[in-house]
């Protein structure tokens, strides 16, 4: 593991970013109710995530850095206009008619916060890395949201830059607000009102929450099942976060490897990258944190959100700006996963989950049946991000960033994943873990895709 003193950071500036006051603006004032696919994640920490830009000869004095700057918050605040509940407030009203009730509320003058810092101390490349690093570390680059009593805000901007190395762009989003598409819907938006000093009406948002297909009945049975606040511990000094890459080359040979192993089992799935990468991953997370007391009957389970976007007629347009996404289940005994032919019954459980996904008619049952499920298993691993959301295209005229990092795994237990920079096809998948277990995985994960 990489040991590092803990990077010294210094605060250049702090801003507050409102939508634009130009022709087409955000209204004076919105009230957003949350629905049942936004209420989910309430209880939940905000979605980290760092964007390492390399750059050699800048400094936090000279003019591009400081053209730089102005370009990101003035573009920001041109693309705030239509994606204006980012720089919201969530409010909770209790008491009322129908119970307690979540929106996120926009006032003419509301903002994000955007702050400029320095790292003079720290190693970029370094941080930047695929090999174990300190979340202690990484989590200096994050933004705040700091909460009151009464409101949350939604979104933040960090922006650090670490002087003749790079620039780290650090984002913190409350998830209540949106999920993974809408999110990198905003992303586009921003880049390309940053690139070009004019927003792109085709990545307008539509943020009219009616169109989801909502109810009363689903709100409150949602509500219900999500009332019990989930068990986040903050990640000790000694927890490191890596990333590990399966090559397109190893997922052909995982699938064909998992796909033989079923004929033979007489087993029927679609083996697909998605299915192949997730049983992968598990069965090398189990292994990780095996113990040798552990219980070989323990429950453990595998849960990723699926777009359900497409899975109601008429379907949700892609521009819509908010949750719509829904719980893919599976769970077996640590034996089974640790098995000779754990990887391809991991497979099997996903691959056959995927085929069995409902509709959105039923997204508000499975998700209550989510939170009784994340309760009844002994470990939980869980799924950030995707590769379909090209977070290495995010170009603010930096050229594309070395690393992108959901730092926030480290809270919530989950692994990222993404599509791998270096090679179309391929896939990096992030975790944080302590040493001991990180070397357990990597061992795991490497001997793994040998085929011997």
């Amino acid at each position: 593991m990489a040991s590092l003193s803990l990077p010294s950071m210094k605060v250049l500036n702090s801003f507050q970013v409102s939508p634009s006051p130009s022709l087409g603006s955000a209204p004076n004032q919105a009230i957003i109710p949350l629905t049942f696919s936004d209420i989910v994640w309430i209880n939940d920490p905000p979605l980290e995530t760092l964007f390492f830009y390399p750059f050699s000869h800048l400094n936090s004095n000279s003019d591009r850095f400081m053209r730089f700057i102005s370009s990101l918050k003035s573009s920001l605040s041109n693309t705030l206009k239509s994606f204006y509940p980012l720089a919201g407030k969530l409010h909770c009203r209790t008491g009322t008619r129908t119970g307690t009730k979540f929106e996120i509320i926009y006032e003419e003058g509301d903002f994000v916060a955007f702050v400029v810092s320095e790292c003079n101390n720290g190693r970029f490349d370094e941080l930047a890395s695929f090999h174990p690093r300190s979340v202690s570390h990484l989590q200096r680059l994050i933004p705040c949201l700091s909460k009151s009593d009464e409101s949350q805000p939604l979104f933040a901007v960090q922006v650090t830059i670490f002087p003749d190395q790079g620039i780290v762009l650090g984002i913190s989003l409350h998830h209540s607000v949106c999920d993974g598409t809408s999110l990198m819907l905003f992303f586009q938006s921003w880049i390309v009102t940053c690139l070009s000093s004019s927003t792109d009406s085709s990545f307008k948002p539509i943020i009219d929450r009616t169109i989801i297909p909502d109810s009363l009945d689903k709100y409150s049975k949602v509500c219900r099942g999500n009332s019990k606040p989930k068990d986040f511990v903050p990640p000790s000094n000694d927890t490191f976060l890596a990333t590990f890459i399966i090559k397109k080359e190893n997922i052909q040979r995982l699938k064909q490897f998992i796909s033989s192993k079923s004929e033979e089992m007489k087993k029927s799935f679609h083996c697909s990258t998605t299915v192949v990468v997730f049983a992968y991953a598990w069965i090398c997370y189990v292994k990780s944190r095996a113990k040798e007391e552990s219980d070989k009957k323990e429950k453990h389970g595998l849960l990723f959100q699926v777009d359900f976007r497409t899975r109601i007629q008429p379907p949700v347009p892609k521009t819509y700006f908010g949750n719509f996404i829904g719980p893919c289940m599976v769970q077996t005994d640590r034996a089974d996963l640790e098995s000779e032919n754990g990887v391809v019954l991991a497979a099997e459980l996903i691959g056959r989950a995927i085929e069995e996904l409902s509709y959105g008619e039923k997204l508000a049952n499975d998700l209550v049946k989510s939170f009784e499920f994340e309760r009844s298993v002994s470990s939980l691993l869980t799924v950030a991000g995707s590769p379909r959301f090209r977070v290495y295209e995010a170009d603010f005229g930096l050229d594309k960033p070395k690393k992108v990092e959901i730092v926030s795994i480290a809270k919530t237990g989950a692994i990222s994943v993404a599509e791998s920079r270096e090679e179309p096809g391929g896939i990096e998948i992030g975790i944080a873990l302590k040493q001991s277990e990180m070397d357990c995985f990597g061992k795991c994960f490497n001997d793994g895709l040998t085929f011997d």
